[in-house]
Formats: structure tokens, C-alpha cells, sequence
């Protein structure tokens, strides 16, 4: 038996999101602009993140699909070699994983430019990014005063803006939810 009072619902979901009003506040601008120029331009986007981030990071390539850009996420089957002029965008709170700061050092070998999307321009990712993309949040086992458990600030963060720079792309390309939708999947029941 419980003793102590269980928060309502509408406080924690007011803490969230004043956590994240404040956090996406800080965001710079300029460098998200720069990555959405860079997805208008490259003919091939190949997205990676793993875990929450992955999750956050799938929605958003197949939101790229919905807009009419080559998307592939790293690691799927289908997924073709990297080439000079493609872009590959991951997201990482630590910024920390050999495996994606392996997969940065590849990409630039072969002539792709590199964007993080991260919590701090001073880890191992963003040194090996061209662009660096910072979303708010702390990476797992940090504190940052979030009132939320390990990474979850920033996969919220990371979800929202990527969403937002979907809109911006939509303006940018001129298209409105009709053209996204004539690109979505039909073979669901």
C-alpha cells in the first residue's frame, strides 16, 4: 500500500513542459537553418540514432520520405554506400558512441557532410561534425536539473525540433500536408 500522495497527471505534464518551453528556448537558430539548407541540397540523407533518439531520429526520416528526399536509415538492409555530397545526420545526447563517431569518420572520408544533433558542442561527435545542431537536455547518467528521468528531455527536445524543421522544410519547398500524404505508405491494411 502506497503512503504517500501520487502527483496528477496535469502537474507532471506541466513540469514537462515548461522544461521543454525553457529548453527549446535555447536552441541556435542559425545552425538549424544551416541544416535545413543542407537537406534541401543533398541529394541522399542517411539518419542514424539509437535507443529514444533513434526513435526520435526514424519519425524524422520518414517525415524526409514524406517531403520527397532520399532518406536511408543507417543500419536497415536497404541501406545504399554513403557518397561525396550526401548528408548524414545522427543524434546523440553524449555524443560519445565509437560506433557513430566511427561512422562520422567514414562519412567523411567518403565526401559526406556531417551534422550532429546533440546536447553540447564540446563532445567527441560534435568535433567530428561539420554542423552541430544543439537540442536541450543532458545525456544518460548527467543531471542538468531536468525534473525527468535520463535522456528523456532530450529525445522530447530532439522530436519537436526536428518536427519544426519539417514545417520549415515544407515552407521552403512550397508543399502542404496533401503533397506528404500522396508520398505515405498504402499498403496497411
Amino acid at each position: 500500500m502506497l503512503t504517500t500522495e501520487i502527483p496528477s497527471l496535469s502537474l507532471q505534464m506541466e513540469r514537462i513542459l515548461y522544461e521543454l518551453n525553457q529548453g527549446l528556448r535555447t536552441g541556435e537558430d542559425d545552425h538549424w537553418r544551416t541544416l535545413q539548407q543542407q537537406i534541401l541540397e543533398a541529394p541522399r540523407i542517411f539518419l542514424y540514432g539509437q535507443g529514444r533518439s533513434g526513435l526520435a531520429i526514424r519519425a524524422f526520416a520518414n517525415r524526409l520520405g514524406h517531403l520527397g528526399k532520399e532518406t536511408h536509415f543507417i543500419g536497415e538492409i536497404t541501406c545504399p554506400p554513403i557518397q561525396k555530397g550526401d548528408l548524414i545526420i545522427a543524434g546523440s545526447a553524449s555524443g560519445c558512441s565509437q560506433a557513430l563517431n566511427g561512422m562520422f569518420d567514414k562519412a567523411r572520408e567518403y565526401g559526406a557532410k556531417t551534422a550532429a544533433l546533440t546536447t553540447s558542442p564540446n563532445n567527441p561527435l560534435a568535433s567530428k561534425s561539420d554542423l552541430v545542431c544543439l537540442a536541450a537536455g543532458h545525456a544518460k547518467g548527467e543531471t542538468d536539473g531536468s525534473v525527468q528521468p535520463m535522456g528523456a528531455l532530450f529525445e522530447q527536445s530532439l522530436w519537436l525540433s526536428l518536427d519544426a524543421l519539417v514545417l520549415c522544410l515544407m515552407d521552403a519547398t512550397k508543399q502542404k500536408d496533401e503533397d506528404l500524404h500522396r508520398r505515405h505508405a498504402n499498403l496497411e491494411a
